[in-house]
């Protein structure tokens, strides 16, 4: 059976000093540091300001953070 993802708004900050406001997408019951600690050495993750879907190096991000409502 398949689960959509959502899209989850975060501020997220790459080694090379670019930072970008966007959306992960994520299963419902996944955190961030799940995302972080699996296996993929790449994420997908939509610019807002760009509005285009990057795919991130995990190793290039600096930070991260959500800017969802908790």
């Amino acid at each position: 059976m398949h689960h959509p993802k959502n899209a989850h708004r975060v501020y997220l900050k790459l080694t090379s000093g670019k930072s970008m406001d966007g959306h992960l997408f994520m299963y419902d019951a996944e955190r961030i540091t799940d995302l972080l600690n699996d296996e993929r050495l790449f994420i997908p993750f939509f610019n807002r300001q760009e509005r285009k879907t990057l795919v991130i190096n995990k190793s290039q991000i600096q930070y991260i953070y959500s800017l969802e409502e908790q």
